[in-house]
């Protein structure tokens, strides 16, 4: 016996005796309906930071995965294993057809794309990284911030230990140097212009007419037994321009003193992106001595030095 008015389906979320998906054929002899499935989203679970909304996601580079999953209609095994994937799928999730996995291990833009029922979504998803360079010598890159000008400093882009004149008439020099971040991949100053910074740590030994100034470990002691954070954002470009950097600017410089003074610095660099590591440390150091009104010491350039633990004109 055939059941009266059971020629079609018109009920998209049901199947089974009395309804199931719209326009479908229905099986009059048992008044059940074929389930045709469609994609309702496409998304990001975990591993990632949703950047613009609905399609761009972005993680650092580290150890785990990303990983993206489909929503279906029914949201059921049956539908996620019709799902057709395209782009970069990255690899299967056992026991759920319906998620692919992106691995975090290197910097890359992953471009995913799932359909399904006639409907299909797409998503990127960007492996973030950056690497710091020091800039010790030549000319400040345009895209950075400037020095101080005279008599805060020399007044010049020129990088490098360069000696001027202070506010007292004092011979002063300073290590002027860009921190120069590059960002990867290719490209992100489109997707992600904000959450960037350039950390600074330094640990430095100063003596003041032979004697240890200001020795503590706070930003402003002179005198430090552990890194200490030296981090000063107004100095930073922190949007990425055209050529996807950011740049820091820095000059320590001498203190004043009646007969000697001595700075020995370390510092070292890094960026961040809310607050997560995105690249490795980039050390430089900053080292001078002055005596007498003259600059006896002056030398800026990457890598860390060995911090004295006397005074050069007092042993």
């Amino acid at each position: 016996m055939s059941l009266t008015g059971c020629s079609s389906c018109d009920n998209p979320t049901r199947s089974g005796p009395g309804g199931s998906d719209a326009g479908s054929a229905a099986d009059c002899a048992t008044g059940s309906c074929a389930v045709t499935c469609r994609l309702v989203s496409l998304s990001v679970t975990s591993g990632a930071t949703q950047v613009t909304p609905p399609r761009i996601w972005a993680t650092i580079k580290q150890s785990g995965s990303v990983i993206v999953e489909a929503v279906t209609e029914p949201n059921n095994a049956g539908c996620w294993n019709q799902i057709v994937w395209s782009g970069d799928t990255g690899s299967a999730v056992p026991a759920h057809p319906n998620r692919r996995e992106l691995s975090r291990s290197a910097s890359r833009v992953f471009d995913m794309r799932a359909e399904l029922g006639g409907v299909s979504a797409e998503l990127s998803v960007w492996i973030i990284w950056g690497t710091v360079e020091i800039l010790t010598s030549g000319q400040r890159p345009g895209n950075a911030k400037s020095h101080p000008p005279r008599p805060m400093g020399d007044g010049s882009d020129n990088l490098g230990a360069i000696e001027y004149d202070n506010f007292a008439q004092q011979r002063q020099v300073a290590g002027k140097i860009i921190a120069v971040a590059t960002l990867q991949p290719r490209g992100i100053h489109n997707v992600i212009q904000s959450g960037w910074v350039l950390r600074r740590e330094r640990w430095t030994h100063d003596w003041l007419d032979g004697n240890r100034n200001s020795p503590g470990n706070g930003r402003s002691n002179q005198w430090n037994r552990e890194w200490i954070d030296d981090t000063l954002s107004s100095m930073s470009m922190l949007t990425p321009d055209l050529d996807d950097k950011v740049y820091d600017t820095d000059a320590p410089n001498l203190g004043t003193a009646v007969r000697e003074y001595e700075t020995y610095n370390n510092f070292r660099q890094w960026l961040e992106w809310n607050g997560d590591r995105a690249s490795d440390n980039s050390p430089w150091f900053f080292q001078a001595r002055w005596q007498n009104n003259r600059v006896t010491l002056k030398q800026v350039g990457t890598g860390n030095i060995q911090l004295p633990d006397r005074s050069f004109f007092h042993p």
